[in-house]
Parts: C-alpha cells; sequence; structure tokens
C-alpha cells in the first residue's frame, strides 16, 4: 500500500477512534453525575474517567501526528514536482 494511502486509512480510523473516545467520556461524565445525584460511591467511575481521558489523550496524539506526518509529505510535494519537472527539461 501507498505510503499516503495508509496514512489517510489510519487517519480514517484514528479520527473514528478520537469520536468513540469522546463520546465514551461524555458517557462516563453522565454515568458520574447520576452517582453523585444518588450520594453513590463515585471513586470507580473517578478511575474510569481518568483511564479514558488518559486513552483519549494518546488517540488524539496519535490522529495529530498522523496529521502533522500528512501535511509535512503535502509540503514536501512541490518541491519533488519542480525538482522532477526540472530535470525533464534539461
Amino acid at each position: 500500500m501507498e505510503q499516503r494511502t495508509e496514512l489517510l486509512f489510519n487517519l480514517h480510523q484514528a479520527e473514528r477512534q478520537v469520536a468513540d473516545g469522546e463520546a465514551k467520556l461524555s458517557r462516563q461524565r453522565e454515568l458520574l453525575d447520576t452517582l453523585r445525584a444518588s450520594a453513590c460511591d463515585t471513586s470507580d467511575a473517578e478511575y474510569l474517567l481518568g483511564f479514558l481521558e488518559q486513552l483519549q489523550a494518546l488517540s488524539v496524539a496519535d490522529r495529530n501526528h498522523i496529521l502533522r506526518t500528512l501535511r509535512l509529505d503535502d509540503t514536501r510535494a512541490p518541491e519533488r514536482i519542480w525538482r522532477g519537472t526540472r530535470d525533464q527539461i534539461h
């Protein structure tokens, strides 16, 4: 698989993972609020929320790394095109 195609595929997966993570975080926060409102022990729910937040940070970092890699590739593309064109002229 071409590197750019693979990066785009990975970006799609990473975007989906970030979106799923946001949904899980939202749901966990709702559950935590419900537990607090019911005066229940929230320690396990708070621990899980912290874990999900750390996992989400890793997912976002992964997605951002892919985006940076794609942008770096895009910024080099004109140079490669110019160099190729220049080589063909000479």
